[in-house]
């Protein structure tokens, strides 16, 4: 076998061994030497498995010729590919494929007289995107229509690593609003000593200290003298920090 053809061979190989789908374009010009036309030159195995015999991807292929059963996204991807044949100028695109029922991320570069096509499917990803900012929005949601107070502190700590105080970097609005209606402070950006400076002497700061170095969860039923109330309250461990929730139990 003469080495070219071997080098040929392994190369090939190699492109069926990844996970990404890999297409070569080549344009196809009329007299006038405008694009009228591309053609697959190239696609490797996992392109004939994405397209799920539901897209005709093999060698020989011409994109507005042979896939007319999705004639417009045929007529979009000609239109996108011979601005980057033209420009040069590569781009990436994740996008929804309806007869596919999955998402894929493309790139796609200039490569000779044609453009080349690198596909994942990141259906799974984006289901787990999905899922995430599902959760994200139903802990919003709870926290958001809670009627008890929620509060996520972060330990401010000096060069020594000795808690100072504390920022908080999230209230609910039930938790805002409390602050707001006993001490006339907005309670986001602040610090607790900040809108509680006698958190020192009621215990309260030494307890979110003890959680913090300890990570054992702690409850406890709290007087505010300055407000005259018993709140019950419940500090758990978060990062360098701690969430604490609390109910007015006057």
């Amino acid at each position: 076998m003469p080495a070219d053809t071997l080098a040929d061979l392994q190369f090939s190989q190699l492109l069926d061994a990844l996970p990404d789908a890999v297409i070569w374009m080549r344009a196809i010009r009329d007299t006038a030497h405008n694009v009228v036309n591309f053609r697959i030159d190239y696609s490797n195995k996992k392109a004939e498995e994405y397209s799920n015999n539901k897209y005709q991807v093999r060698v020989g292929t011409r994109l507005l010729d042979d896939n007319r059963h999705d004639q417009a996204r045929m007529v979009q991807v000609f239109s996108e590919t011979c601005t980057i044949l033209e420009t040069g100028l590569s781009d990436e695109y994740t996008r929804y494929n309806t007869t596919l029922a999955a998402w894929f991320r493309t790139n796609r570069s200039r490569l000779g007289d044609g453009v080349l096509l690198v596909t994942r499917d990141v259906s799974e990803s984006k289901a787990a995107d999905k899922e995430k900012q599902e959760q994200t929005e139903l802990l919003q949601t709870i926290l958001d229509t809670s009627l008890n107070n929620v509060f996520v502190y972060e330990a401010i700590r000096d060069e020594t690593g000795q808690i100072l105080d504390f920022k908080v970097r999230l209230a609910n609005p039930a938790g805002r609003q409390d602050v707001w209606n006993r001490y006339g402070k907005e309670i986001i950006g602040n610090t607790l000593l900040g809108f509680r400076p006698s958190s020192r002497e009621t215990g309260q700061f030494n307890l979110y200290c003890q959680v913090i170095e300890t990570g054992q969860t702690v409850w406890a039923q709290h007087y505010y003298p300055d407000v005259q109330e018993w709140y019950d309250t419940s500090i758990t461990k978060l990062g360098d920090g701690c969430v604490v929730t609390g109910v007015n139990i006057t």
